[in-house]
């Protein structure tokens, strides 16, 4: 499917984005990007309590899982996307992680729900054109060329990579265009409530599947991708790459 199509197909559902305002928020990654536990220290921002998953799915919801796309009770609205590009009204926070790495931990995902058969390649998922929501190149040129058209004040771009080496002054930054209460102690306990193990924790009481936190272990993409592999991939996604810093060919 072409990036064109795909986008008619997510700015076509009245579910997703008919009621979007220039004062929301959209959390917007690629999925696998850590928009999981940026929720979960957003909504310790607004409550100040530790996270369940059904407090973060009321607080950050889901665009593709809410059945109410405005939730009366939430402003401002800060809302969870795996779409990609969309020219819509609202503020955007851009997330993104290094491809390979999304990819990988997408397949380890994918496992987890049985969704591929265990055993199956992870090779596969980095060449398929018709990936959901489609393939991560895409999804970062498309949300990267749409937001360089917007005015700086309305949308950011974080990498995960530097949301993990930061995290209070990344969330501090997320909450301030969101336009969530942002003082310093408050983001600090949002970042300490929400660290790793106590999210692995909450996974592991509340049932498999309920957070999908990035802490699933999974193969590196290095001990997986040949030489060729890597070659390949970088052929499409190595431009992608390295406007955002990553690395290529497997280098530190």
């Amino acid at each position: 499917m072409r990036l064109t199509a795909r986008r008619e197909r997510f700015a076509g559902n009245p579910m997703l984005f008919s009621r979007v305002l220039a004062d929301d928020t959209y959390l917007v990654s690629f999925p696998r990007s850590g928009s999981t536990w940026l929720r979960c220290m957003l909504t310790t921002l607004v409550h100040g309590t530790e996270v369940t998953p059904e407090l973060v799915a009321a607080t950050v919801p889901d665009v593709h899982r809410s059945d109410r796309i405005r939730p009366r009770h939430l402003d401002p609205l800060v809302v969870k996307s795996h779409t990609p590009f969309v020219d819509i009204p609202a503020k955007v926070v851009y997330l993104v992680r290094d491809g390979r790495d999304a990819i990988m931990s997408f397949h380890s995902l994918q496992l987890k729900r049985s969704r591929v058969p265990p055993g199956s390649d992870p090779r596969l998922l980095f060449f398929r054109e018709d990936a959901w929501p489609c393939p991560w190149h895409e999804h970062v040129t498309g949300w990267l060329d749409g937001l360089a058209t917007r005015a700086p004040d309305r949308h950011i771009v974080v990498r995960y990579e530097d949301v993990v080496a930061e995290p209070a002054r990344h969330v501090d930054a997320v909450a301030r265009l969101a336009g969530l209460p942002a003082a310093g102690p408050d983001v600090e306990r949002a970042v300490r409530l929400n660290a790793r193990h106590a999210l692995e924790a909450l996974e592991r009481q509340s049932g498999a599947g309920t957070l999908n936190h990035l802490g699933t272990a999974r193969p590196d993409w290095r001990d997986v991708l040949s030489a060729d592999d890597r070659q390949r991939y970088e052929a499409m996604a190595g431009p992608a790459l390295a406007r955002l810093g990553y690395p290529l060919d497997g280098s530190p």
